[in-house]
């Protein structure tokens, strides 16, 4: 999994099956790893950057150009149980914020296992939940950055989600969705679910 910072040409490439998980800031300029630019998601900061303990690996990354630049990570599991969150890093690799699905600010959640991750127009974030269960649509900037979500329980079991600035609409790839793999789609704009 992979993305790309087009302003400081970085790339974020997420190594999820390695124990511990890890992501690396590549310079495109060069193709060279930047100065400590290895981030660990094991909870034991050895390389000073924060990231949690992704117990279950990383997924999908994107990149968002607001607030000064940052990137979004899927993380399925957070300290050995839970249903996830999603972690927001500088363009440093510094881990600056993680959002638990399981805590109540949240909603909760019992479970999800975010995989697919897509931003949309409005810089809210679409986290396809790779186990039957929910989709989230959380906004990192509300309630002061702490954020907030909506579920759409409508599809879920996603690898992938992504996003059409043109229509405006999410589309999640659901392989484990009840009931059979579906392609859901979201209206960003209205933050309505279309269809399966």
């Amino acid at each position: 999994e992979m993305a790309f910072d087009p302003r400081d040409h970085l790339l974020l490439v997420a190594n999820n099956a390695a124990d511990p998980p890890f992501a690396t800031l590549i310079n495109t300029n060069t193709n060279t790893i930047v100065p400590n630019g290895k981030i660990t998601f094991n909870g034991a900061n050895p390389d000073g950057h924060n990231a949690p303990n992704a117990t279950g690996g990383i997924e999908q990354s994107v990149w968002d150009p607001s607030h000064g630049g940052r990137f979004f990570i899927s993380i399925p599991q957070l300290n050995g149980s839970g249903p996830g969150g999603v972690a927001v890093l500088d363009i440093s690799g510094n881990v600056t914020h993680v959002y638990d699905f399981g805590s109540a600010s949240l909603g909760a959640f019992a479970a999800c296992s975010p995989a697919g991750l897509a931003l949309g127009a409005n810089g809210k974030l679409m986290v396809g939940c790779g186990v039957a269960s929910q989709s989230i649509l959380l906004d990192p900037n509300a309630n002061g950055g702490n954020g907030s979500t909506k579920a759409f329980p409508q599809v879920s079991g996603e690898d992938m989600v992504w996003f059409d600035p043109t229509g405006d609409r999410f589309f999640l790839a659901a392989r484990l969705n009840p009931g059979g793999p579906v392609l859901g789609i979201i209206d960003g704009l209205t933050e309505t679910f279309l269809q399966n």
